[in-house]
């Protein structure tokens, strides 16, 4: 992932950049939701996702959503 943002920085104009960094966090934001999965917080180019983390959840499965969320992330970057 790290090396997708870092291609994004070499290529382009800065509104692209910033056009596709967007799309990405819009991505990591859809598929980690998806799964059941929490945004806890934005550091840069990195995202804390939390999975059964709110106080209301008790969720057994939450390393089986993480892992599949990771997966489906991973398939959609281009």
């Amino acid at each position: 992932v790290l090396s997708y943002l870092k291609e994004l920085e070499r290529h382009g104009s800065p509104e692209d950049f910033f056009s596709r960094r967007q799309a990405y966090a819009q991505l990591l934001s859809d598929v980690f939701r998806k799964h059941k999965g929490v945004i806890l917080d934005y550091q840069g180019d990195f995202q804390m996702v939390g999975f059964n983390v709110e106080l209301r959840s008790d969720d057994p499965d939450h390393a089986v959503h993480a892992l599949a969320a990771c997966q489906e992330f991973l398939r959609a970057l281009p």
